[in-house]
C-alpha cells in the first residue's frame, strides 16, 4: 500500500521470484483486507491477473480494458513474465496523441 501511494497508483502485478505473474493487488483488494484485517499483514487477496502478450495489438488491449472493465492489463512474454503494464490513461493518451497528429496534419 505504501508503493502504491508514494508511486501514485492504483495497483500493483504481484510476480513470484522469478518475475512470473501470479496477481494483482489494487486498492479494491486493500479496501477490502483493510476492511477485515491488518494492513501490516501479508497480502491477504489478490485479483487474477488479466494479461495480454508483447505482441498483442492495440485495438485488442482496449477490447480487453472495455470488457473486463478493469484499470490495467499486465503485458507479458510468452513465457508469463511480467514485462510492463498498460493503464486505460496509457490507451487514451495514445488515441488522443493520434487524434491531435491528424488534426495537425489538416
Amino acid at each position: 500500500i505504501k508503493m502504491m501511494q508514494t508511486h501514485k497508483i492504483s495497483g500493483l502485478a504481484i510476480v513470484d521470484s522469478q518475475g512470473k505473474i501470479l496477481g494483482s493487488y489494487s486498492e479494491w483488494d486493500a479496501m477490502i483486507q483493510g476492511s477485515s484485517h491488518d494492513l501490516t499483514d501479508s497480502i491477504k487477496y489478490k485479483t487474477p491477473p488479466i494479461s495480454v502478450t508483447e505482441d498483442t495489438v492495440f485495438r485488442f488491449v482496449v477490447a480487453q480494458l472495455i470488457k473486463t472493465k478493469v484499470k490495467r492489463l499486465f503485458i507479458t512474454d510468452k513465457q508469463n513474465y511480467l514485462v510492463g503494464i498498460i493503464t486505460r490513461s496509457d490507451v487514451l493518451k495514445h488515441i488522443f496523441d493520434d487524434f491531435l497528429k491528424e488534426e495537425d496534419s489538416e
